[in-house]
């Protein structure tokens, strides 16, 4: 008897990489989501911040505070009582707007990270600390957390700074807020915190 028929030669034959695919594709998908459908913005809580964290100058730092402050009377959530603002976004932490409902006062505001100079094409959205059931959360006014990327740095869904969010018309219902919080999340399931 030759030695070569207790061979298995099956082992020798070339394996197709079919069963690496899935895998690989789902690394790929992870990796686009993570880096690619993301931005940096750098968070701050006013002018002072501002002109330390970045690289605008004190009187774009200002015009970019205002077209914030802008922004949070539009498009910050609003509610039918004071109670009910402090329920979710701290005690003292609401004001009555003109129109009579109730909403969270601007904790901080961002700045597209690529910017070095003001744009008023571009959004300055507020920031608001909003108290979730996991401790004390920035959040934009429609409840898109804000992921801490290290430092001032935040990552928030790209194009962010490019797009308006909703102007907000309705008042919310009792937590409320924490369910839309919740939905607008889930686009950052995978990240390891909300940021804080």
């Amino acid at each position: 008897m030759k030695r070569t028929k207790k061979i298995n030669t099956s082992r020798f034959l070339k394996r197709s990489n079919l069963r690496r695919a899935p895998l690989v594709l789902f690394a790929g998908a992870f990796i686009y989501s993570t880096f690619f459908n993301e931005e940096e913005v750098t968070y701050v809580e006013n002018v002072d911040d501002c002109m330390a964290d970045t690289s605008l100058s004190q009187q774009d730092c200002e015009m970019a505070y205002k077209n914030a402050l802008a922004e949070s009377e539009k498009t910050a959530p609003k509610f039918d009582t004071q109670a009910r603002c402090e329920q979710d976004f701290r005690e003292d932490g609401c004001y009555e707007s003109d129109n009579g409902t109730f909403i969270p006062m601007m904790s901080g505001f961002m700045i597209g990270s690529a910017l070095n100079r003001y744009d008023r094409n571009r959004y300055y959205h507020p920031a608001y600390s909003y108290l979730s059931s996991y401790g004390t959360q920035k959040v934009m006014s429609d409840g898109t957390p804000l992921n801490r990327a290290g430092g001032s740095r935040y990552t928030v869904p790209r194009g962010t700074t490019e797009t308006s969010k909703p102007r907000s018309t309705s008042t919310i219902s009792r937590g409320g807020f924490g369910q839309i919080a919740l939905r607008n999340a889930s686009y950052s399931s995978s990240r390891s915190s909300w940021g804080g």
